[in-house]
């Protein structure tokens, strides 16, 4: 009888999700048949980009018709769909119906392609089986956690997206709510020149890749599908670093400071710790799977079953679920905020704006933006549990600070002691680690 039941739910699953890529597919298909429609009955001004959008609307249509009877396809209609992100950068295209009308297409043909139906590949069969990773007190793949990560993400897009259309010429002036023409000047400035396409567009793709990558997969997706996890930790922790580095250069490199892109980067550092803990999860599931002798790459790429130790050896239960499942339940937040590492964030942000009220020169500038930044960044990435231990690079930093005045030259007296005050309380800030809630399982031991 239960043998009867199983099958039936099997069934009812398989066809509901035949269903679902079907009409993901009709959906496809017809995204195909707007972009051409787009490209012929508008005047994109750019003849590279309308040839373009013609080709990536045909493949589009086609590969929406192929993929019932070839579902690899939809790999496919998702890198087309990538392409058509970056197109209006390539080709910098001159007016912003051409990019708006890319960047809609490209985002629904990729949610269409990978978010909604899944990805083609992987097994799509019931969820079961636990939901947090051995030895976790939480899952870190859950809708409760992702879901402001995608937000942060979409917040992030439509800054960057708003002085995209500035630098792109799509509208004459860039709004900024402090510092009057400040960001005209950092976007139009040498530095952004260099880059050959308009950097704001850039962090705009990077931004909507991102809250994408936060669609895909179910709630335990950090061993069903451990490439997307560190994928997504790709695309979010290096760039969230490196991002708050490079704005606070900005007063050096362009002698301006623009307060959309430090907003749009700290969007950016604040999902750095809201991604660790999901990434390392997915590696500690990898490392279990290769000591119960699963192939290492089969595992990376096509998820892997539940490790479920027994008295004699580890028992494999194979679940996977590669589709969105909306409604497990709210897991706690590896996410607190210590008074000491938050306070050693304050004293790094107060630092960085010291020079405009101390007398500080260039030569001493350098060094003050970049370790104010790296403070930052360091207390950021602490508000994270499992990152908890690299609040101790602060320490190495107030160090830094301590000695700098003395072996560096354009250091003023009030800017000599700020820089020993600041240096002496971002060392003692960062010596307690605080509570730490949740458990890590074998990662518990590099929290110290």
């Amino acid at each position: 009888m239960q043998t009867k039941a199983a099958h039936s739910l099997q069934a009812r699953t398989s066809e509901h999700q035949w269903t679902r890529e079907h009409w993901c597919n009709f959906g496809t298909v017809l995204l195909g048949m707007w972009l051409i429609a787009t490209a012929v009955s508008s005047n994109y001004q750019s003849v590279l980009l309308e040839r373009s959008d013609l080709i990536c609307g045909a493949l589009l249509l086609a590969f929406g018709l192929i993929s019932n009877k070839v579902p690899a396809l939809r790999w496919l209609s998702a890198i087309t769909g990538t392409w058509l992100l970056f197109a209006p950068l390539i080709f910098w295209a001159p007016t912003s119906v051409s990019y708006t009308n890319d960047t809609l297409v490209g985002t629904l043909a990729i949610i269409l392609s990978f978010a909604i139906p899944g990805v083609p590949g992987t097994n799509n069969d019931t969820e079961s089986g636990a939901e947090s990773p051995r030895g976790w007190s939480y899952n870190p793949s859950s809708w409760s956690q992702r879901i402001p990560l995608i937000a942060l993400a979409l917040i992030g897009f439509f800054l960057a997206r708003y002085m995209a259309a500035y630098q792109l010429g799509h509208v004459d002036s860039s709004w900024d709510p402090f510092l009057g023409d400040s960001t005209e000047r950092v976007l139009k400035s040498e530095v952004s020149k260099a880059f050959p396409v308009s950097d704001a567009g850039l962090g705009a793709a990077s931004y909507i890749i991102d809250a994408i990558a936060g669609l895909i997969g179910g709630i335990r997706r950090w061993r069903t599908m451990p490439w997307m996890v560190l994928l997504f930790g790709l695309l979010v922790i290096p760039p969230g670093i490196v991002s708050i580095i490079l704005v606070v250069l900005q007063p050096i490199g362009v002698g301006a400071w623009c307060s959309l892109c430090l907003l749009a980067s700290i969007v950016m550092l604040i999902m750095v710790p809201m991604t660790v803990d999901e990434v390392i999860a997915t590696v500690q599931y990898l490392r279990q799977a290769k000591r119960a002798g699963l192939p290492f790459w089969r595992t990376l790429f096509a998820g892997g079953p539940e490790l479920q130790r027994s008295k004699q050896q580890p028992v494999l239960a194979v679940v996977n679920d590669s589709a969105p499942h909306v409604g497990s339940a709210t897991s706690p937040s590896s996410i607190s905020i210590p008074a000491g590492i938050g306070l050693a964030a304050i004293v790094g942000a107060w630092l960085m704006l010291s020079p405009v009220f101390l007398k500080t020169t260039s030569t001493a500038l350098l060094d003050i933006y970049i370790i104010s930044a790296l403070a930052i960044t360091f207390s950021f990435i602490a508000f994270a549990e499992v990152c908890r231990s690299v609040r101790l690079l602060n320490i190495l930093l107030g160090i830094a600070l301590i000695v700098s005045p003395f072996i560096m030259t354009g250091f003023s007296q009030p800017s000599t002691i700020n820089a020993i005050v600041c240096g002496i309380a971002l060392s003692i800030l960062s010596l307690r680690k605080g509570r730490i809630r949740e458990s890590y399982a074998n990662w518990n031991q590099f929290i110290i």
